[in-house]
């Protein structure tokens, strides 16, 4: 990496450090029921991460979202945290921070399962080199993650964004509001697809807080659970700007809390969670209704009923902003996806099924759900990507921890892990895409504590040749996912090689990288990149290093001489505009003189043209 970036990426980690000591240390001293370590690292880590989601959501009340309010408001949350949390705590803090590093030491060297755990840091290096070495590519990050992210840094507040593209404020925006703050505190896109490596982490605690919980060594607990990270579709999503990974990591921070022995704290931290859940992706719904479930049956058994019903209100409060603006404004609080509920439909213009089928290769296309979703769970194929519609998983779970499950189950053994696996699995296969594996990647995390916890306590050489397994089906794993990353493409090897203009082009969305990157370029301080309603990947129209705007063109403007004045007024240099394939947009019509075409859209009926500048506007 150039010393430019890591010089930029120490405000993530001045930032982020600080929140999570800040973190720890507050719950050490006004959390006593959390006794255990792998209790405070969960909680860290589910607070860690919802605190810049709610931090960045008080800055745009402000309209202050940007790099220094970002970093303020973070860094200082953490270090007030600390500062108030009193010398004992600071104490307790340090004392667990060297405890975490010598289970880090025993994942790595303290038995054989360390290659398991090597294979796993190796997946997350990878990763995070691949978000380093390629651009986005994603479809749906370009769709409507990002857009939401680079419009809140240019205005500076989280509005309802002007666009074409319905999804981007029909969404759930929790996963985005992280990203937010992680954008704000890097210097520019070099690495805003690494967002989501803080979720995989945190879901790795989760994973290896269960198997710990259940009797397995600390240090072996967190070498399988490393192994999540070398999970095909883990490994690649955690390359690029979606939210699957950490969707699944705030369901299984939400099933630690509500499979152990319950309290305020813990019922408090479970509804944070739940709502962070809820506030993240539309099909969380019934996962959600499953969680909360579960959470007030063991409550009412614990005492706590009355203080759960409060937790999950808040939690609805916290987590279910956009399904309420949603019924509002559409009827529908998962608009724009069609909802038949009896005789009635809640109106959209997506329907399920459309969804649920698209890209679906044959046979599958006709498979029912159950049989779809046992031979995605256990598919091998080709090639794998970051949105595989089928299979993705990978051999770990297909050839060992499936088997291993259910040797588990026959041999009726563990029966008290399969209590938390039965919470991730009732919140995860509760959507009808349960067989697209990036919605349960939660799954392959508490397999690898299940079957972690199956062997812990098998004779030593079964125990060996488990962890012997664990490490080559891993491996194997991540190797079948290489290609994934640049998308079949030149290796990752091949790109980090290349020079760094060979590197932007590496990989792209319509295979149009090149174009679209010497578009950008025109695109000069205080100047926009337009775009009208034809064009549905807004994000590849914002520089890398956050100079210029995007500016979206109304549709009441039809005229052309209107369409001219609002180009001119937002001092547009660049915009796709729709036009037919043998010939111009209207206004490029009008004023030849004022336009020259740039390329076609590789994907889409829309041109791009460079906008010439004039001393005059139109009459």
């Amino acid at each position: 990496m150039s010393a430019p970036l890591l010089s930029g990426l120490l405000p993530v980690a001045a930032a982020g450090t600080a929140l999570t000591l800040g973190i720890h240390a507050s719950l050490c001293a006004h959390a006593p029921s959390l006794r255990r370590l792998h209790d405070r690292a969960c909680a860290t880590a589910l607070l860690t991460l919802a605190a810049p989601i709610a931090l960045v959501r008080a800055l745009s009340v402000a309209h202050a979202i940007g790099a220094v309010g970002v970093f303020v408001v973070i860094f200082g949350v953490g270090v007030l945290g600390l500062a108030l949390a009193g010398t004992d705590a600071r104490a307790r803090t340090r004392s667990d921070v060297w405890t975490a590093g010598r289970v880090l030491r025993d994942a790595f060297f303290g038995g054989a399962w360390g290659v398991g755990a090597g294979v796993g840091a190796a997946a997350l290096a990878i990763s995070l080199l691949a978000a380093y070495l390629l651009p986005v590519f994603a479809w749906d990050a370009l769709g409507y993650h990002l857009p939401l992210v680079h419009d809140a840094l240019q205005t500076g507040t989280m509005r309802t964004v002007p666009t074409g593209v319905e999804f981007i404020n029909a969404y759930p925006r929790a996963v985005e509001t992280y990203f937010i703050a992680w954008r704000a505190l890097l210097p520019d896109d070099t690495l805003v697809d690494a967002a989501q490596a803080p979720f995989g982490l945190a879901a790795v605690i989760a994973a290896a807080a269960f198997a710990t919980r259940d009797g397995v060594r600390p240090g072996r607990a967190v070498a399988w659970a490393l192994c999540l990270l070398a999970v095909p579709a883990v490994a690649l999503q955690i390359a690029c700007n979606y939210v699957d990974v950490a969707v699944a990591a705030w369901v299984l921070l939400a099933a630690w809390f509500l499979t152990g022995a319950l309290d305020r704290a813990r019922i408090s931290l479970a509804a944070v969670a739940i709502a962070m859940f809820l506030a993240s992706k539309p099909s969380s719904p019934p996962g959600v209704l499953a969680l909360g479930i579960v959470l007030l049956f063991r409550a009412r058994h614990a005492g706590y009923g009355r203080w759960a019903l409060l937790a999950l209100a808040s939690a609805f409060v916290l987590g279910g902003e956009r399904y309420l603006l949603n019924l509002a404004e559409h009827g529908n609080p998962v608009w724009p996806v069609v909802v038949p509920i009896g005789p009635w439909r809640l109106q959209g213009f997506v329907e399920a099924r459309e969804l649920l089928n698209g890209g679906v290769p044959e046979p599958y296309l006709h498979y029912g759900w159950l049989r779809r979703l046992a031979t995605s769970w256990t598919a091998l194929p080709h090639a794998y990507c970051f949105d595989m519609r089928i299979g993705g998983f990978g051999p770990l779970v297909a050839y060992g921890l499936l088997p291993g499950a259910m040797v588990a189950a026959l041999l009726r053994r563990s029966r008290r892990a399969w209590t938390w696996v039965a919470v991730v699995a009732a919140a995860t296969l509760s959507t009808p895409g349960a067989f697209w594996v990036r919605y349960v990647l939660a799954i392959p995390a508490v397999l690898l504590a299940l079957v972690a916890v199956v062997t812990e306590s098998a004779p030593a050489r079964l125990r060996l040749a488990a962890d012997g397994a664990l490490a080559v089906l891993a491996a194997w794993g991540l190797a079948l996912a290489l290609p994934g990353y640049t998308d079949q493409g030149p290796s990752l090897r091949a790109v980090l090689a290349s020079p760094l203009a060979g590197r932007e082009v590496a990989a792209s969305v319509d295979g149009a990288e090149g174009a679209w990157r010497d578009a950008r370029s025109l695109v000069g301080a205080g100047e926009a990149f337009g775009y009208d309603a034809t064009f549905w990947l807004p994000g590849l129209l914002w520089r890398p290093d956050g100079r210029g705007r995007v500016a979206y063109l109304p549709g009441d403007l039809s005229a052309p001489a209107d369409t001219l004045r609002w180009i001119d007024r937002e001092r547009v240099r660049v915009i796709v505009l729709g036009a037919p394939e043998d010939g111009d947009s209207p206004v490029v019509r009008a004023y030849p003189a004022r336009f020259q075409r740039r390329f076609r859209c590789p994907v889409g009926a829309c041109t791009v043209y460079a906008v010439r500048t004039s001393g005059s506007l139109p009459r």
